[in-house]
């Protein structure tokens, strides 16, 4: 469900920024530090066309 809601604010905070959707952790990166790697791949994932219960199972496993 995270990963969802991950998709869904990226789509809206990337239309607002005009950026894609999979750089918008890398910009927020930029106003203050956080991991990135995770939520990037998760997004790079999402919209190569994997659900996000495929991204999340497969990143636990």
């Amino acid at each position: 469900m995270a990963a969802h809601w991950l998709q869904a604010a990226a789509e809206v905070v990337a239309e607002l920024a005009e950026c894609d959707p999979t750089e918008v952790v890398i910009e927020a990166d930029d106003i203050e530090a956080l991991p990135v790697h995770t939520p990037t791949l998760v997004l790079e994932r999402l919209y190569a066309g994997e659900t996000p219960r495929e991204v999340v199972i497969d990143l636990a496993t």
